[in-house]
């Protein structure tokens, strides 16, 4: 497995849905449901890559990097990640900072991850983004030799490893999300006490 390619429509968009709905957190936006079948984009894949397709992996328990972790153990390889091409959607990145939770554990529906050596990315790449449920495909990582079965983050400015997800990152994301749903409204209130205090005052 020479080269990590992500087929996402921007990803982590169905569970932060689904648990900020769960919580009462108004996440709204487009924050909807990205549930899809792969089965006709996986087969142009196939089709264009051929045995140059040599992993594959939905993100759907652990995110993406759940699922980099896996293949990066079982090809004993690491990937280098790079940050800048991630697709991350705006607004998943604003509910992760709200929860405190990195967009890349947190689970992604209708995506799939795919290990493709480099002779072929070029060829797979274009055939993924021709369909309808791949056209923000990209090549997000490559497999380097140093530090096999680690996934390191290039951010640009330097380079750490990517955690992996806790076993009970769920548990936490529920805790969180409780905690925000029972302040927000005592943050309104005070909100809208100390807004109305100040009109007071200048009046």
């Amino acid at each position: 497995m020479r080269r990590s390619h992500y087929r996402q429509r921007k990803f982590g968009r169905s569970r932060l849905r689904s648990h900020g709905g769960a919580h009462k957190l108004q996440l709204g936006g487009a924050l909807a449901s990205d549930v899809a079948p792969l089965n006709g984009l996986v087969r142009a894949a196939l089709a264009a890559g051929g045995d140059g397709i040599c992993a594959m992996k939905d993100p759907t328990r652990g995110g993406l990097s759940s699922a980099l972790h896996e293949m990066a153990a079982k090809a004993q390889v690491g990937i280098l990640l790079d940050e800048a091409c991630l697709p991350v959607r705006p607004e998943v990145r604003a509910a992760s900072e709200l929860l405190g939770i990195d967009p890349l554990h947190v689970a992604n529906e209708g995506k799939v991850v795919m290990g493709v050596r480099a002779d072929a990315a070029e060829r797979v790449l274009p055939s993924l983004q021709a369909h309808a449920l791949g056209r923000e495909a990209a090549i997000i990582g490559t497999c380097v030799a140093e530090r096999p079965g680690s996934v390191i983050l290039d951010t640009g400015f330097g380079r750490r490893l990517l955690a992996e997800p806790k076993a009970n990152c769920s548990r936490e994301f529920a805790d969180g999300a409780d905690y925000i749903a029972k302040a927000m409204p005592v943050t309104l209130t005070l909100a809208t006490r100390l807004s109305q205090a100040s009109q007071r005052a200048r009046g």
